[in-house]
């Protein structure tokens, strides 16, 4: 009987280990897509060792690391998409198999002013917090980091539209804007226009954000 059970438990771990690559596939955070010019993990499933295949992605930067791969799609596979190969290593007889994934440009981000709650409050509000950030939306599956480079500032009054300030080298408020906004009466809107931000994809400009004031 002992023998019967060793018997078992070695056919269950040959079983485990033979998993047919037509069984495998590609896995990403985000379905078929993958974005251009940032990496994008992908794992294999079902879970095996890496060591037993190669997998191929024309046209992309591939590393493999922490048991999944980071593919990098160039820009020019946007719109256009990839085809991967997975094939066996190590076999007399390879095989392979492919899969198509669509290759998409990152969204911009959104410009968030201070903690970003309402987009109807006081000027003492909109000073409290006077910094520009920019953030993916949630549903985003990986990290990129964006760095404010410019924007303007806009103020509406009851005399109309009043000239812009250029704010320079950072997200935070100059201290003799912030004083301006603070001693100017009767403002109406404040929008905030010309948002420039860049990270590892490059720079891009975002869509104003405008404030009512109370």
């Amino acid at each position: 009987m002992k023998n019967f059970y060793s018997k078992i438990i070695i056919l269950v771990i040959i079983l485990l280990g033979c998993v047919s690559l037509q069984a495998q596939s590609l896995m990403t955070r985000k379905g078929q897509y993958l974005y251009a010019g940032i990496e994008n993990r992908i794992e294999l499933f079902p879970v095996q060792s890496m060591e037993q295949y190669n997998v191929s992605f024309p046209g992309c930067k591939v590393e493999a690391k922490d048991d999944c791969y980071y593919v990098t799609p160039s820009e020019s596979l946007m719109d256009k998409g990839v085809i991967a190969t997975i094939k066996t290593k190590g076999n007399a007889k390879q095989e392979s198999i492919q899969q198509r994934f669509f290759v998409k440009k990152v969204p911009n981000p959104h410009a968030i002013w201070g903690a970003g709650l309402s987009l109807s409050m006081t000027k003492e509000e909109f000073l409290e917090n006077p910094f520009l950030r920019a953030a993916m939306d949630e549903d985003f599956p990986y990290d990129i980091v964006w760095k404010i480079i410019t924007y303007k500032i806009v103020l509406f009054t009851d005399e109309g539209m009043q000239p812009a300030f250029i704010c320079e080298g950072g997200q935070r408020l100059s201290e003799s804007t912030a004083a301006y906004i603070k001693n100017k009466k009767d403002i109406k809107l404040i929008i905030i226009t010309d948002i420039k931000a860049r990270s590892e994809v490059g720079e891009r400009y975002l869509k104003d954000i405008v404030y009512m004031i109370k």
